[in-house]
């Protein structure tokens, strides 16, 4: 029985390192779709990590990014390989707060907090090779990212209009986004790790593996504080002189993620009620993402919950209890 469970260690580990390799591989040489599978990097860390205990899960990381970094410097590609490792850390960081039992808030706080102040020691250290401030380095690559995109959108044939438009104000762009990349980044790691979460409970619940418990979701509400943070950054993106407002916006786009999550969690509460099929779950969560106007509306349920409490409201199909 012995060797037969090592050899099963021994076949998780090179699955691992296997599925991390080819998700690395499509991130490298398929931009459009690695921007895209990029999110679910942290996934397979995670879920190994979880499976097969702590050090066998970090020893997949290792190797794994090991050989794509062999890779990328054998080819000679031009490619920010650092993302990877960064991503690859959510994994991890994930799978151990996972296993502590930590509550949802603190699983998406933690990730987001120490990603956060690792990119801005990144920036530091890269301003000090450079001679350049973090802000001039951050406008730099948001400036690159910006003529990468038209780039692509004249591949894609959008008229020359509105291509000269975007090219006139690339700065005012990079001015902007600048500014509020405290908020986009702390978002966008905590967006991510929230995916990647309940996409690794819905793949051990099928595998029939236990997952730690993170309570009904659905459930799910934030600070009843997060309002007059709301409240502030509103007034300050408003009424504050020069590049302040920024720091009303910062304050906005973050609370604004959080009651898009409340928003979500609603939402879910609802097809959980309703019985919706799984297939249509996901397709209407794709049209809540992929449509900005829908987005808006999900934010001010999730707000205007505070004082409303749609979920009582929201009545299961023939009075059945919530499965």
């Amino acid at each position: 029985m012995k060797n037969k469970w090592e050899f099963s260690y021994d076949v998780n580990l090179f699955r691992g390192v296997l599925v991390l390799l080819l998700l690395f591989t499509i991130a490298v040489f398929i931009p459009i779709a690695g921007s895209i599978l990029l999110l679910f990097t942290p996934l397979p860390v995670l879920y190994y990590g979880i499976k097969i205990g702590r050090m066998k899960g970090i020893a997949v990381t290792v190797v794994a990014l090991s050989l794509m970094t062999a890779i990328v410097i054998v080819l000679g590609i031009k490619v920010n390989i650092l993302v990877l490792y960064l991503f690859s850390a959510l994994g991890l960081i994930l799978s151990e707060a996972l296993r502590r039992g930590y509550a949802i808030e603190k699983i998406i706080l933690y990730p987001a907090v120490i990603l956060s102040l690792t990119s801005l020691v990144i920036l530091l250290y890269e301003g000090q090779q450079s001679a350049k401030q973090p802000l001039e380095l951050i406008e730099f690559y948001v400036a690159g990212h910006i003529h990468e995109t038209i780039s692509i959108y004249k591949n894609w044939g959008l008229p020359p209009e509105q291509i000269n438009l975007i090219r006139d104000n690339a700065g005012r762009i990079a001015h902007f986004f600048t500014r509020i990349y405290p908020a986009l980044i702390l978002v966008a790691i905590s967006f991510t790790a929230w995916l990647n979460v309940l996409t690794a409970r819905y793949l051990f619940e099928k595998g029939a593996v236990p997952y730690p418990s993170l309570g009904d979701l659905a459930c799910w509400k934030a600070p009843e504080a997060t309002v007059w943070f709301l409240i502030a950054g509103g007034l300050i993106a408003f009424a504050a002189p020069g590049d302040y407002v920024f720091i009303g916006l910062n304050l906005l786009i973050i609370c604004s993620f959080l009651y898009l999550m409340q928003g979500l969690s609603i939402i879910s509460f609802l097809f959980k009620r309703k019985k919706v099929p799984p297939v249509l779950r996901i397709v209407l969560y794709f049209l809540i993402f992929a449509q900005q106007y829908i987005l808006l509306i999900v934010i001010a349920i999730g707000l205007f919950d505070l004082w409303v409490n749609f979920r009582k409201y929201i009545k299961p199909i023939n009075d059945a209890a919530v499965s």
